[in-house]
């Protein structure tokens, strides 16, 4: 089975998110990317969250 990429797609951009490329999944009820690199859908990626970095330790002056 393929992996989907799931899409935010608002109501009002779905015509757009169609246009684009984006596929509807009728029981997921949700728009999805049929693979991955289509560039003029990365506008509906969802946000994740940035990576946490570990804090930059300094080393003690004296």
């Amino acid at each position: 089975m393929v992996q989907r990429i799931w899409l935010d797609v608002a109501y009002r951009e779905k015509d757009q998110a169609k246009a684009a490329g984006a596929r509807w999944d009728p029981q997921a009820r949700r728009w999805y990317a049929p693979r991955p690199g289509i560039r003029a859908l990365d506008r509906w990626l969802p946000n994740l969250p940035p990576p946490v970095r570990p804090a930059r330790v300094e080393p003690d002056p004296s």
